[in-house]
């Protein structure tokens, strides 16, 4: 088990825990009788220990929650990008989703083509085979397609 300061901060005060109940039940005489001169700064070991693990969930929750609202406007410029596309550009678009790949041939001399990598929906791969190039999808495009496939429609 690799223990790091998180960890091992949670467990400290896991044992704290267990010290009071230790102290608050009479359970040990001696120990109750030591933590009576040494209740001051017990509890304020406790209570330092519960701010920090308090510090990094609140941490943790505010770094998903910027995670989530990245991810929602980037979805949001995705739809709004493909809400401007015409009937040949979402074709293309489709045939990525259709195949269920994330890289494709075509001919780099359509124009469509040429929009589509201007506006970094597709990204040229600089392979070739013959005149045709090889074209990935941007991922964020494509797991939008994949979870709202009638967008194309």
């Amino acid at each position: 088990m690799k223990l790091n300061f998180s960890k091992s901060n949670k467990i400290f005060n896991i044992f704290l825990i267990l010290l009071f109940v230790v102290i608050f039940t009479d359970l040990d005489p001696t120990l109750t009788y030591i933590s009576s001169y040494l209740k001051t700064p017990l509890i304020l070991i406790y209570l330092a220990s519960t701010a920090l693990i308090l510090y990094e969930f609140l941490h943790q929750l505010h770094l998903n929650f910027n995670e989530t609202n990245l991810l929602k406007k980037a979805h949001k410029d995705v739809q709004d990008s493909l809400n401007q596309l015409n009937h040949d550009e979402k074709y293309f678009l489709s045939q990525f989703t259709e195949k269920q790949v994330l890289e494709l041939i075509f001919d780099p001399k359509n124009p469509t083509i040429q929009i589509l990598q201007s506006q970094k929906f597709i990204i040229d791969l600089n392979k070739s085979e013959g005149s045709k190039k090889y074209y990935r999808i941007h991922p964020n495009v494509y797991r939008y397609l994949r979870a709202h496939p009638k967008v194309l429609y």
